[in-house]
């Protein structure tokens, strides 16, 4: 995507991905987008997950450990990290889009929160 769209509040996602997605066919997933950890008062490891176009929520195997302020990416169609958070974790779960299941992968070379991740799509 070459620039970013100003949404007005009240776009549904599937607006704005319908939009996207006509402009860079096959670069966007149209399947699902996922939420997870965040703090309720609490750390939480729920993980929401939110179907495209009809915006129905479900959820799914939570966070290896309940955190907030975590960092994500994910893997085109194959599978999303959520990892580090606060209060000091290095964990790194994976979730296989297929099958929608968890597996905690190699750590983060340090305990860290409050970052964020990208992902190269482009096969290199």
């Amino acid at each position: 995507m070459g620039e970013i769209e100003r949404l007005l509040p009240g776009t549904k996602v599937s607006e704005w991905s319908a939009t996207a997605i006509a402009a860079n066919p096959g670069s966007i997933s149209t399947t699902a987008g996922y939420f997870t950890g965040g703090s309720t008062g609490s750390d939480t490891a729920i993980v929401e997950r939110y179907a495209f176009p009809a915006e129905t929520r479900s959820t799914i195997t939570g966070l290896s450990v309940a955190r907030d302020s975590l960092g994500a990416m994910a893997d085109s169609g194959t599978a999303g990290y959520f990892g580090g958070g606060s209060p000091t974790s290095a964990v790194v779960d994976r979730y296989a889009f297929s099958a929608e299941t968890r597996s905690t992968i190699t750590a983060l070379s340090a305990a860290r929160w409050y970052f964020a991740a990208m992902a190269n799509s482009d096969g290199l």
